[in-house]
Formats: structure tokens, sequence, C-alpha cells
């Protein structure tokens, strides 16, 4: 699956290159409030530079709204900027993350069509240099995005690049092919359900494939 994959993004769409995007499906499961998943190749990376431009990537969407809420988060919407700018509430933004947006922008500026505002961990290796802590900087390996739109968090991301998911391939460590790393969790979430504490990324060399998921869920609310 990994090789072969289209070299440039499907053009622009304002700053943003667009990528190749294909919407999966989720079982009804009971208590779980993820409804699909968008799953998104990006060949050349994505803003900013420096830090995820041209980083070849894969986006896991894990959205808790239906396709159709997502297909009309547009800029031709006469609320656009309303809907960006509508942060959640501070009790349920998890600690240490903040929206991608320069310190003189609005959120509306930086918000993705279909997408939303995207939320990053300012602890995160890859941002440190942005941030003023060079010697703590780290390449984009693998990170973790929140989204939101309209006052509410709407998907929660892995983000991963290809190289990364390739070295899984060549790891003798089972441990290293099996990875669970934590996320950061909110005081309170916006609707109950069982949310995660953790994304997931396996290689399974007797099946020769790979698994992202959203794990170490808790039932809340």
């Amino acid at each position: 699956m990994l090789e072969g994959l289209p070299a440039t993004g499907l053009g622009h769409h304002g700053t943003h290159e667009t990528p190749h995007v294909f919407l999966l499906d989720l079982p009804a499961q009971g208590g779980v409030p993820f409804e699909f998943v968008e799953l998104n190749w990006n060949p050349m990376g994505l803003e900013p530079a420096g830090v995820y431009q041209d980083v070849s990537h894969f986006d896991f969407h894990f959205y808790t709204v239906p396709p159709e809420e997502r297909t009309a988060i547009v800029p031709t919407d006469p609320s656009w900027a309303d809907k960006a700018n509508r942060l959640p509430e501070e009790q349920y933004v998890p600690p240490f993350i903040a929206a991608l947006a320069p310190p003189e922008a609005a959120p509306a500026d930086i918000a993705v069509p279909l997408m939303g505002v995207h939320w990053v961990d300012v602890r995160a290796p890859e941002l440190q240099g942005m941030l003023g802590n060079p010697d703590a900087h780290r390449p984009f390996t693998k990170t973790f995005i929140h989204g939101s739109w309209d006052g509410r968090f709407i998907f929660w991301e892995p983000m991963i690049t290809r190289a990364y998911l390739l070295a899984k391939k060549e790891a003798t460590d089972p441990a290293v092919r099996d990875e669970i790393v934590p996320i950061p969790t909110p005081y309170r979430y916006q609707a109950p359900g069982y949310y995660p504490g953790a994304y997931r990324i396996t290689w399974d060399r007797e099946r020769r494939e790979y698994r992202i998921a959203l794990t170490n869920l808790v039932e809340q609310g």
C-alpha cells in the first residue's frame, strides 16, 4: 500500500494543498462517538513550513460528526468565520494543546475547508524549533491533532509520516512494531461515550498490514 503512491496532491485550495482523501465507514458500535474516518495522503506535507511541509505523511481523522456536517465546512458558508472562531470552552480543551495559528491570526484565518481548526500539542518535538526551543527539536515522524468547529471538537487525528510507517517493517523489536502513544485528554467531554487516551501504530508482520487505532478507550460523561 505504501509503494507507488501519488507524488503530488490534487491541487491547492487557497494556501492548502489538496490531499488525496478517502472516507472510511466504521462499524456500528454502541457508546463510541466516532462516526467515520477520513484518511488523507499528503505527498507534499502541509503547513507550517519547516515542520510538516515537504514531509510525506498520512492523516487519520476520526470524526464525531456525520459526513454531511464535514462537507458543510466550507468558506462559502456565511457563518464560516463565526463557526471557526467559536472555540470549545476551556473545560473541554485537553492540557498542552493550542490552535495551530500564528499569534496575530484568528482561528478563521487558519481553518481548513472540510476539516476546521487544527490544534497541536505544544510539547510535540517537531514544534520546538518554531516555539524557541531548538535543543528539543526533532523532525516530524508522528504527532496527534485535535480538530474543532463551531465550539466543538469534531475529530481526533493521528498524523504519521510514510517513512515512520515503513520503518516498522524493519524493526526487530516487537514493541517497536506495536507502539502505543498517550494523548492529552480534557477534564470534561462535550458528549458522553468512550474516548481514547492513546493511539496505536502497529505493523503486523504475519498478516503484512498496518493498523492505526485510537485505543485505551474510557467511558466519559
